[in-house]
C-alpha cells in the first residue's frame, strides 16, 4: 500500500505540474494568436520595405534630400507589377519616432495639458500604399507645396475637434501653422500590443528626412522586385547604401519576436511535461496491473466480465489523475495572476484555456491508462493463475 501511495503521488505531481504548464502555454497561446489577428488599420500584404539613409555632406539642402525621394518614387512607381509606391520617414510598427506637442487656434490649455502626436513625413499616396482609410477630406497634393498642410488621424481629430468637422481648420506645430486637409484612419503603428497612438501626417517636402523608407505594394510577391528596386536607388545615386529590404510581414513578425518566444518556450516545456506524464500514468498502471495479474485473472474466472476489469483498471489508474489535475488548475490560477503582464487581451483565468488543457490532459492520460487495462481485461485466468 505504501508503495502504490507514493507511485500515485508522483503521477499526480506530474499531472499537476503538466496541467499548470498547459494552461500556461494556452495563455501564451490565445494572447499570441489574437495579437497576430488583431485590426492594425493598415494591410502588410505584398508590401516590400527598402530603408535609405542619405548622407549629410552630399544632402546638405532640403531640396536635395525631396528631389532624391521624388525621383526614387516616380520610377519605382513605373516598375512592373507595382500597384503604389510612397516615402515615409518611419515604418509602422518600429516605435514613437517624432512627437510633438500639437494644438489649434485659440487653445487657452496650457502646454502640459496639450495633446502630443506621433509625426509621420509622408509623400502623397502613402494611405494607398498602406491601405489606411481616408475618412474625411483628401490625400496631399502638389498644390500644398505652397502653404503648410498636415493630415491627422481620427483619434487626434477627435481630442482637437471633439464636435466639428477637422478639414480646413488650422493645427500649431512647433510654432507651424497648418491646416487640416484630411482625417485617416488610426493605425498601430507603435506596435501591436498598444492601441492606436494620436498621428499627425506631414507632406515630406515641408520636412525631408536623412532617414526614410521606400514602400511599395505590388501585385505579386514583393521580393520579386527587391533587385529592381536597388536598381531604382542606385539609378538615382550610386552612392546610397542600400541594406536588405524587409518585407512588412516581416516587420511585423520581428515586432511580435519576443511574444513568440515566450510562447514557444512554454509550449514547450508543456509538451515536455505532458509526455512526462503520460509515459508515468502508463508506467504505474503497467506495473499495477502486472503486479495484479493473477487477482485479475480471478477476477474474471468468477464471472468478472472485460468490461468491468476494464472500468476498474481506468478508475484506479486516472483517480490520481484527477487529483494532480484539480491541484494544477489552482496552480494555474497563481500563475496565470503573475503572467497577467505578458498577456495580451487574455483573461488569466481564460476558462477556454483551462477546459482545453484538461481536456487534452484526460485524453493523453486516458489513453495511457487504456492500453495497459485493455492488456489486463484480455487476460486468460488459467494463465494467470498458472503464472502465478
Amino acid at each position: 500500500p505504501a508503495g502504490l501511495r507514493l507511485r500515485n503521488l508522483l503521477v499526480a505531481l506530474e499531472v499537476g505540474l503538466c496541467a499548470a504548464l498547459l494552461v500556461t502555454a494556452g495563455l501564451f497561446l490565445s494572447s499570441f494568436v489574437r495579437l497576430r489577428t488583431i485590426p492594425r488599420g493598415f494591410d502588410i500584404e505584398r508590401v516590400l520595405a527598402v530603408d535609405v539613409a542619405l548622407p549629410g555632406t552630399k544632402y546638405a539642402k532640403d531640396a536635395d534630400l525631396t528631389r532624391f525621394f521624388e525621383t526614387v518614387l516616380d520610377q519605382a512607381r513605373a516598375l512592373p507589377g507595382v500597384e503604389a509606391a510612397a516615402i515615409s520617414s518611419y515604418l509602422p510598427l518600429q516605435g514613437e519616432s517624432w512627437i510633438d506637442v500639437v494644438k489649434t487656434e485659440n487653445d487657452p490649455r496650457p502646454e502640459s495639458q496639450l495633446p502630443s502626436a506621433n509625426l509621420r513625413f509622408i509623400s502623397p499616396g502613402y494611405f494607398r500604399t498602406l491601405h489606411i482609410p481616408l475618412r474625411a477630406g483628401r490625400d496631399f497634393e502638389p498644390s500644398d507645396r505652397n502653404h503648410l498642410a498636415a493630415i491627422v488621424s481620427q483619434s487626434l481629430a477627435r481630442k482637437l475637434w471633439p464636435n466639428a468637422n477637422p478639414v480646413g481648420r488650422k493645427l500649431i506645430d512647433i510654432g507651424r501653422v497648418h491646416e487640416v486637409v484630411g482625417v485617416v484612419g488610426d493605425a498601430r503603428s507603435t506596435s501591436l500590443d498598444q492601441n492606436p497612438v494620436d498621428m499627425l501626417y506631414i507632406p515630406l517636402w515641408q520636412r525631408p528626412q536623412y532617414s526614410s523608407s521606400i514602400l511599395v505594394r505590388t501585385a505579386m510577391d514583393p521580393k520579386s522586385i527587391a533587385a529592381a528596386l536597388r536598381a531604382v536607388v542606385w539609378s538615382a545615386d550610386g552612392d546610397v547604401p542600400v541594406p536588405e529590404e524587409r518585407t512588412l510581414e516581416q516587420i511585423m513578425s520581428e515586432s511580435v519576436a519576443r511574444r513568440r518566444f515566450q510562447m514557444t518556450l512554454v509550449l514547450l516545456f508543456a509538451i515536455a511535461a505532458l509526455a512526462l506524464a503520460a509515459f508515468g500514468t502508463y508506467g504505474v498502471v503497467s506495473y499495477a496491473v502486472a503486479r495484479r495479474r493473477a487477482e485479475i485473472g480471478i477476477r474474471i474466472a468468477l464471472g468478472a466480465g472485460q468490461g468491468r476489469v476494464l472500468r476498474l483498471v481506468l478508475r484506479q489508474g486516472m483517480t490520481p489523475v484527477f487529483a494532480g489535475l484539480a491541484a494544477g488548475a489552482l496552480a494555474a490560477v497563481a500563475i496565470g495572476s503573475y503572467v497577467s503582464s505578458l498577456l495580451f487581451e487574455v483573461s488569466p483565468h481564460d476558462p477556454v484555456a483551462f477546459a482545453i488543457a484538461a481536456a487534452v490532459l484526460v485524453a493523453v492520460s486516458a489513453l495511457a491508462c487504456w492500453i495497459p487495462a485493455r492488456r489486463a481485461a484480455g487476460v486468460n485466468p488459467l494463465d494467470a493463475i498458472r503464472y502465478e
